[in-house]
């Protein structure tokens, strides 16, 4: 299961630091745009949110301006405290925070269920996903959306290569094995089409994924320039979607 609490001071801190540069880069900042515009696409109104791993809040953020409720968790309070000095004084009355492992949470949560879950760069840290998606099942309202963002074992495959790291893309593709450099965790990468595998295991229906970022980060340092919704449309099509960086499911609780 998702680690916790494993961290000692400083290397939390570092955590911290790392994620945040990451979240505020231009790559990063298009992440978000791209993930909320993908969840937005579906055009429904969200009253009450769940976002697990929240970190800064670098896509719940997006959701402040409308009449919504949010629980943002996250096992670090280094991030949580990020989160909360980035919003208003006005604007915190919306948002609960729970300093607490999200499947604690889950397992422990009696309230009122929630209608989207947001929960991204998670579930690649989870070792039993079938039993972590069936939690989510207890929390989730009829017509929940869920929103699951992940990596993409092809995509660092490719970026090794490209890099002249013919030996560690061999390796990678059979060990599977993955150093988070932002978590400082080794986890274990799938493809496209084992994810929908595990997801098919579940209750969880996907009514659409996308890809979420091209290969070449070093174009994102315009992106301020850039039509997200050209990008929108191209993160649902083959071969873009097979070979992002991440991999983004919604799906819905039937």
């Amino acid at each position: 299961m998702f680690s916790q609490c494993s961290h000692n001071l400083k290397m939390t801190d570092n955590i911290v630091k790392k994620y945040n540069n990451y979240c505020r880069s231009s790559w990063g900042r298009r992440r978000s745009k791209l993930i909320y515009s993908q969840i937005k696409s579906k055009r429904k109104k969200y009253h009450r949110i769940l976002d697990l791993g929240c970190g800064i809040g670098a896509v719940t953020h997006k959701f402040l301006n409308g009449q919504v409720e949010i629980f943002a968790i996250d096992r670090i309070p280094g991030m949580l405290n990020k989160f909360k000095k980035s919003i208003s004084p006005k604007l915190k009355s919306k948002i609960y925070f729970k300093n607490k492992n999200v499947s604690s949470f889950l397992s422990s949560y009696r309230g009122e269920k929630f209608d989207l879950i947001l929960c991204h760069n998670i579930l690649d840290y989870i070792e039993n996903k079938s039993d972590f998606l069936y939690l989510l099942h207890k929390v989730a309202k009829k017509r929940c959306v869920l929103s699951v963002v992940v990596m993409n074992l092809y995509a660092e495959i490719i970026r090794k290569a490209r890099k002249g790291e013919w030996i560690k893309a061999i390796e990678l593709n059979r060990s599977r094995r993955y150093h988070s450099n932002n978590f400082g965790e080794d986890i274990t990468l799938y493809t496209p089409n084992e994810w929908l595998k595990i997801f098919e295991k579940t209750k969880w229906n996907i009514y659409k994924w996308s890809g979420v970022g091209i290969i070449d980060e070093t174009l994102y340092k315009n992106e301020q320039k850039r039509s997200i919704n050209s990008e929108l449309k191209l993160s649902e099509l083959y071969p873009y979607k097979e070979q992002a960086i991440l991999i983004h499911f919604m799906c819905s609780n039937p």
